[in-house]
């Protein structure tokens, strides 16, 4: 009975590093992406998306500037006189929900790395020796990081890919705005890809030689009861 109940702690352990580990390294991509939404503001030419609109309207661009001159209180001219507000409003709603996110995803990484401890305790309950518990929780965690890493890595060059291939597969919208779109999408993401890769890096970097360690220390230990 004791020993189905000390399998079942370990894996309870593992799942528990394990799922901590994966909340904890999506929040170190989720925030820096919900902080970086402006970098889509920046990365689109208002006034060539001004431009693109104004041709589905009955006045050019240079008519509308001209009307705007003689009725400058005209709602409409405050975009014709400044097409970032147009970029402005349409990202507003997004960018509110980013500010209502973080503290969420702040708050699940405080909660990812209690869970994190609470599987390390479930590990030893399982194991009842500190050596194993250590090699199975830094293995646990490297081999987390070094999937993780490559993950986004990679989600890194697909998604963009992903977008593009979607945008060339619309011929209502003007190339250059998809064009613009897609170069937006990959600076977006660039960072929080960035910032995740270097998180997993410094994880299995603590946790190999952990896992060495340990490893060696929990044989030495085996081979020290099997002589007694």
């Amino acid at each position: 009975m004791s020993s189905i109940l000390k399998l079942f702690s370990r894996f309870i352990g593992k799942t528990l590093v394990s799922a901590s580990l994966t909340f904890f390294i999506l929040t170190f991509f989720a925030i820096p992406l919900a902080d970086n939404v402006g970098v889509i503001t920046e990365s689109i030419d208002a006034d060539i998306l001004l431009q693109n609109m104004m041709e589905s309207s009955e006045f050019t661009l240079e008519e509308a500037r001209i009307l705007c001159d003689k009725n400058p209180d005209l709602e409409e001219c405050k975009v014709i006189k400044n097409p970032e507000v147009l970029l402005e409003e349409q990202l507003a709603p997004v960018m509110d929900k980013a500010e209502e996110i973080k503290p969420i995803l702040i708050t699940g990484r405080l909660v990812s790395i209690i869970l994190f401890i609470l599987g390390i305790s479930f590990l030893y309950l399982g194991t009842f020796n500190i050596y194993e518990t250590a090699y199975k929780t830094s293995i646990t965690t490297f081999l987390t990081s070094l999937i993780y890493s490559i993950f986004y890595k990679l989600s890194g060059n697909v998604i963009p890919t992903i977008a593009e291939n979607l945008a060339s597969g619309n011929k209502e919208v003007p190339k250059v705005l998809l064009d613009m779109a897609v170069e937006a999408i990959k600076k977006w993401i660039q960072i929080p890809v960035n910032e995740v890769f270097t998180v997993c890096l410094i994880l299995m970097g603590i946790s190999l030689p952990i896992v060495i360690i340990s490893y060696i220390l929990k044989n030495r230990q085996s081979k020290e009861k099997s002589k007694k």
